[in-house]
C-alpha cells in the first residue's frame, strides 16, 4: 500500500512538473516575444540620431505571416515576418513603402531570422552574416513608456564592424528598446518605446 501511494506521489510530482515547465515554455515563445498581432501599435523616441524614432504597426496577420510598416523621420518601409515555433524571419522588405495595402501573398525576398527557439541565455544563430546571443532571459529595461522586467536581451554583432546592437524584448508586448552601440566612436543610437496598443497587454 505504501508502495502505490509513494508511485502515485512520485507521477502526480512528474507531472506537476512538466506542467511547470510547459509554462515556463510559453511564457518565453517566439510568438509572444514579438507580440505581432493584428492592429498592434508602438511608437518609439529616438535618441542620438535624428532617424532614431520609429512608429509601427501590425496591418495584417494571415497564418504564419505578418505584415508591418515602420515609419521614421526619413522613410516608411514595409516588413514581412514569418513566424514558427522555431525562429521568426524576416522574408520581405521593401523601403519608401507609403500604402497599407495587404501584400502578404508576395513572394519572400530574404530570410532573416531575429529569434531562434529555444530562448535561453547563451543561444546563438548567424543571419545575413550577422551573429545573434542570447545574453539573458531576466532583464530590467527603462523606457519612456515604463520599466519592464523579464526582458530576453539579443546582441547583434555585426561582421568587420566593432558595433553592436542590443534588442529588448517583453514577452506578450515586443520589442521594448533597442541599441546601437560603438565604443571604439564612443557612439550610441537608442530607440525606445515611449507609447504602445497592444491586444492582451496589461
Amino acid at each position: 500500500m505504501k508502495k502505490m501511494s509513494l508511485i502515485f506521489i512520485l507521477l502526480v510530482l512528474v507531472t506537476l512538473l512538466s506542467a511547470c515547465g510547459n509554462n515556463s515554455d510559453k511564457e518565453i515563445s517566439l510568438a509572444r516575444l514579438v507580440a505581432l498581432e493584428e492592429g498592434n501599435y508602438w511608437k518609439y523616441n529616438g535618441y542620438g540620431n535624428e532617424y532614431a524614432s520609429l512608429e509601427r504597426k501590425v496591418l495584417y496577420k494571415e497564418g504564419n505571416r505578418v505584415q508591418i510598416i515602420d515609419g521614421n523621420p526619413g522613410t516608411t518601409m514595409v516588413t514581412i515576418y514569418e513566424i514558427t515555433d522555431e525562429k521568426v524571419s524576416v522574408v520581405y522588405s521593401e523601403g519608401e513603402f507609403y500604402e497599407e495595402t495587404n501584400i502578404l501573398s508576395t513572394e519572400n525576398n530574404m530570410d532573416q531570422p531575429i529569434l531562434v527557439a529555444p530562448v535561453k541565455e547563451n543561444e546563438t544563430w548567424e543571419s545575413n552574416g550577422n551573429k545573434y546571443t542570447i545574453i539573458s532571459v531576466n532583464e530590467s529595461v527603462e523606457t519612456d513608456a515604463g520599466n519592464f522586467e523579464e526582458c530576453v536581451l539579443v546582441k547583434v554583432e555585426y561582421p568587420e564592424n566593432p558595433a553592436y546592437s542590443n534588442i529588448y524584448y517583453k514577452a506578450d508586448l515586443g520589442m521594448v528598446k533597442q541599441d546601437y552601440i560603438d565604443e571604439e566612436l564612443d557612439f550610441k543610437v537608442t530607440t525606445v518605446l515611449s507609447e504602445y496598443q497592444v491586444k492582451g497587454y496589461k
